[in-house]
């Protein structure tokens, strides 16, 4: 089966584009989308379709471009730019018609942020190549430096050709080829190498086949009734299954999300796919499903996501997540992917993400405090993520969506096993008292 992708390029390039897809006609389809500013392409790579992944641009300002305007994106961003193999044959062949060429008096844009001249980078005992500092520039730019750069670099061309410092221009722009003809200067677009550009091609077509595969990944979303594990088999237990089951019913129904809803031991569980998963997550950063569940239920549920490599790890995970959640005061909702990791709480202000996996540091932490490995992991999860590294039980327990006292028991443990030491205390009001401030000992 071919691959759909889709190429954001400009008119100017559109015939070199195509012959080169045409030759990798039998492993993709490729639908071309035409620019003329920076300014209108993230309108149009919104018109791209929804189940086309692989995004080729023509460069890597407007894959910026895509990035900023279209932050969320989840299709996979493939920019081809002139490589160096496509700049040196173009010398050459230019070189080949003009043997007196004086390649000093050649301004090539590509070069610019290097700070050498092109003689220097063509014959320089050091290796120089452009790529890795215009990777650099573009990623650091905002829309407005991103949206200036073409009329910035035109303007150059123009005025060292006019003062008279160029005999010749180079350009990885392709929509100023026009505008510098049109203008009197002698310009020569830098084409990128056929080789690279199908290897690049290649690369998307690779990536957009790991994401769709990726999507079709098995997912299982495990629930319980908070508070009913030791009495599964009472009528009460029964009747909050069935509600339960009501609400997975109109929840798949309402988020058009294909499911097999079968009852478990503890309450019930929901095969699906990652894509699906993902959706009705927001990209596994929040639990929608746990909020109406707050609306329709008048008791509290555990909902354990997975994923995984097969529907048995994706289960696996499920059932593990779902048991994080019962360890939380109100229940909740984590989520375990297909790469080990816990994320959640997703009903929370902010979500944790941290391998299951627990590092040698932390069994023996765990150890000497008496806590789990998981859960000197959530810490120090939750330390990391304020701006110091220092963490009061209020800040501790908002992280872990825990209660406060629960919160206070494990900085307590960790400071009394010399994990964590006191670091001062914070005092919000005049009234009540000063907060202890945490940091673990071997951050300094």
């Amino acid at each position: 089966m071919k691959t759909k992708l889709a190429v954001v390029l400009t008119a100017y390039l559109k015939p070199f584009v195509e012959a080169a897809v045409r030759e990798l006609r039998d492993e993709c389809e490729a639908e071309l989308y035409l620019y003329d500013d920076f300014r209108n392409i993230g309108k149009i790579f919104s018109t791209i379709p929804e189940n086309v992944k692989g995004v080729l641009t023509s460069g890597m300002f407007p894959a910026r471009a895509i990035a900023l305007s279209q932050p969320t994106t989840d299709k996979i961003i493939c920019p081809f730019n002139t490589d160096d193999a496509g700049f040196y044959n173009l010398l050459l062949r230019l070189l080949e018609q003009n043997r007196a060429l004086d390649l000093s008096r050649v301004h090539a844009d590509l070069i610019d942020l290097l700070d050498i001249s092109l003689p220097e980078y063509i014959f320089g005992e050091r290796k120089a190549s452009f790529a890795k500092p215009l990777a650099e520039k573009v990623d650091n730019m905002g829309m407005e430096e991103l949206f200036s750069i073409e009329e910035k670099v035109f303007q150059k061309h123009l005025k060292e050709y006019k003062e008279g410092r160029s005999d010749l221009s180079i350009t990885r722009f392709s929509n100023l080829m026009p505008r510098l003809e049109q203008a009197g200067v002698p310009t020569r677009f830098a084409y990128p190498s056929r080789e690279y550009l199908e290897s690049v091609i290649r690369q998307a077509i690779r990536e957009t086949r790991l994401i769709e595969l990726e999507r079709g990944l098995p997912a299982v979303v495990s629930i319980s009734v908070k508070g009913l594990e030791t009495h599964p088999d009472s009528f009460a237990a029964e009747r909050r299954f069935l509600a339960i089951k009501e609400l997975l019913l109109d929840y798949s129904a309402l988020s058009h999300a294909d499911c097999v809803i079968q009852r478990s031991i503890t309450g019930y569980e929901a095969f699906t796919t990652r894509s699906a998963l993902s959706a009705a997550t927001r990209s596994f950063t929040a639990s929608p499903l746990s909020a109406i569940a707050a609306e329709r239920l008048g008791f509290n549920i555990c909902i354990g996501y997975g994923t995984g490599l097969s529907l048995s790890q994706a289960r696996l995970n499920a059932s593990r997540a779902r048991r994080e959640a019962e360890l939380s005061p109100m229940g909740g909702s984590f989520l375990i992917d297909f790469h080990n990791r816990l994320i959640g709480p997703l009903d929370g202000e902010q979500s944790l993400v941290l391998p299951v996996a627990s590092a040698p540091r932390d069994f023996e932490e765990a150890r000497r405090a008496g806590l789990s490995p998981l859960s000197v992991q959530k810490v120090r999860a939750a330390a990391a993520k304020q701006q110091d590294g220092r963490l009061t039980a209020q800040e501790l327990a908002a992280t872990l969506s825990i209660t406060k006292r629960s919160a206070s028991r494990f900085l307590k443990a960790l400071c009394e096993a010399g994990v964590v030491v006191s670091d001062g205390e914070n005092r919000c009001t005049t009234r009540g008292r000063p907060e202890k401030i945490f940091r673990f000992a071997d951050r300094h």
